[in-house]
């Protein structure tokens, strides 16, 4: 008869059940104090690193990115999900997965160093090789941190992990930003990317205390079931991530690297809001959804309750990106980066979508849909490969205004009815939820673009008149709601006390 470890009462959760709504609200009004706080933070970063970063420097670093982030997110394998999603995990279910994943980072770690010099060939640019092989230990470092995160996650112990997060954070832009002040360019990124992730995991492996059995007690048939659901959520990942990254590649080949640069800096203010604030929150809830997932009615209210409040934060940042990106432009990145305003401006449509696509996804993940998931993938894939491929001779924004388009029609409507079907979503309360926040945009944009074009005067004066209102509609619709009040209120109250 098998003796019970003890190291697996870490990951027991019978303790949390009854509590899991609250102790996930908990959480997101922490990760929400956090995740503002970074999005200060990298907004001054980025518009340091801007103005003391070349916009050809910018290009030839997001050469590497395409790469580097879909092998960082293969390396994970959905492992790190399998540990939040399976409602019984065990000390040595966690060190074998934790292996797994150390050996999948290792082997990336060395391709993508591997391919440095063929990377250089295809993009014509030599200088690409020694970027490939400076940044290449950051998949490894990647892996490590998911696993750690997890387990923390698991827990609930958000606070701690944003409190690591940030604190890294701080110090890897302080120093990004003082190398590029000394005029080393291109290096400033490099050290920015890589000493993120690494304090970062200094810090989570003092504060989990969790030590790995040796790799050879690792127990494959007892992890049969999770690596099942880590491999077709790897696959899943890998696909979204090339089709998210195939932009880059396009644009490295066919256009210069001062265009891709404009399109890179656009993409990550773009992108910030709901990688930023969005993902981290739904983060919070997703263990909470997963113990849900046989609780149908409990489980689409959760949901809502996240996409709403999410798109209550997300949807006003993308109109402010329409309406004024050369404000923000001007603001953040400086006058080298004008051409960059008509790309933030069709990119500024992410936000206001972004947010229900992800939730959808993680819907499927939060049931243990993985492979409903993937398939979905492999279908959107496809069709914003042929958009990319068929809108590219048409120019640099027809393309991502092309990809835009099928990203949020076609992929979006896909990704709702596979949710829809094998989660406990309805579709009446997804085209409720979608038809509120399609109009809140509309109410925030269409009004404020009119009035750009009818009266083009000081765009500074114009970006305030448009912040005013924004904050005229946010009030008034959160006015009309006692929930979302009342959501604010307990919001505010946790992370007042996390200060």
């Amino acid at each position: 008869m098998s003796v019970a470890d003890p190291r697996d009462a870490r990951f027991e959760l019978a303790d949390r059940e009854t509590s899991l709504a609250r102790q996930a609200g908990r959480s997101a009004s922490t990760i929400l104090l956090f995740s503002v706080l970074r999005v200060v933070l990298a907004l001054g970063s980025t518009a340091f690193l801007a103005r003391f970063v070349s916009p050809a420097d910018h290009g030839l670093f997001a050469m590497v990115l395409p790469v580097l982030l879909v092998a960082s997110g293969l390396s994970e394998f959905g492992l790190a999900q399998a540990v939040i999603q399976q409602k019984t995990v065990t000390h040595r279910l966690v060190s074998t997965l934790f292996w797994t994943n150390f050996a999948l980072g290792l082997a990336l770690m060395f391709g993508v160093a591997f391919i440095a010099p063929y990377a250089a060939d295809f993009y014509g640019k030599p200088d690409v090789a020694e970027l490939f092989l400076w940044l290449c230990p950051y998949v490894l470092l990647v892996v490590l941190n998911t696993q750690l995160v997890a387990i923390l996650r698991r827990q609930f112990r958000i606070r701690q992990i944003e409190i690591v997060s940030f604190v890294a954070t701080v110090v890897a832009a302080i120093v990004a930003v003082a190398i590029a002040i000394a005029g080393y360019g291109v290096t400033a990124l490099v050290v920015q990317l890589l000493l993120q992730p690494a304090l970062t995991f200094t810090g989570l492996a003092l504060l989990v205390r969790w030590v790995p059995s040796p790799p050879w007690k690792a127990d494959f048939r007892d992890a049969r079931s999770a690596l099942n659901f880590g491999g077709f959520l790897a696959a899943e990942r890998l696909l979204g991530e090339l089709g998210r990254n195939m932009q880059l590649v396009l644009i490295g080949r066919l256009f210069s690297d001062i265009q891709l640069a404009f399109f890179h800096r656009s993409s990550v203010i773009a992108q910030m809001p709901q990688r930023r604030l969005g993902a981290p929150l739904l983060g919070a809830f997703l263990p909470a959804l997963s113990r849900l997932q046989q609780d149908g009615p409990a489980f689409e209210a959760l949901f809502l309750r996240v996409l709403s409040r999410s798109n209550l934060i997300l949807i006003p940042i993308g109109a402010v990106l329409i309406v004024v990106p050369d404000v923000v432009t001007g603001i953040l990145l400086g006058p080298s980066w004008d051409e960059a305003v008509p790309i933030l401006r069709v990119l500024g449509a992410l936000p206001i979508f972004a947010m229900s696509l992800t939730c959808l996804a993680q819907s499927l993940v939060a049931c243990g849909r993985s492979r409903e998931l993937f398939f979905f993938r492999c279908i959107s894939f496809s069709l914003l490969l042929c958009t990319l491929f068929l809108s590219s001779p048409y120019g640099l924004q027809i393309m991502v205004s092309a990809y835009l388009v099928m990203l949020v029609l076609g992929q979006g409507s896909l990704l709702a009815w596979v949710s829809i079907r094998y989660t406990p979503l309805s579709f009446a309360a997804l085209g409720g939820r979608f038809a509120k926040d399609l109009g809140f945009a509309g109410v925030l944009v269409l009004p404020a673009l009119v009035g750009r074009m009818a009266f083009t005067r000081n765009p500074m004066v114009e970006a305030l008149i448009f912040f005013v209102w924004v904050l005229l509609v946010l009030g008034l619709r959160i006015g009309a709601s006692r929930a979302l009040r009342h959501d604010i209120r307990q919001v505010f109250r946790p992370a007042k006390a996390a200060l």
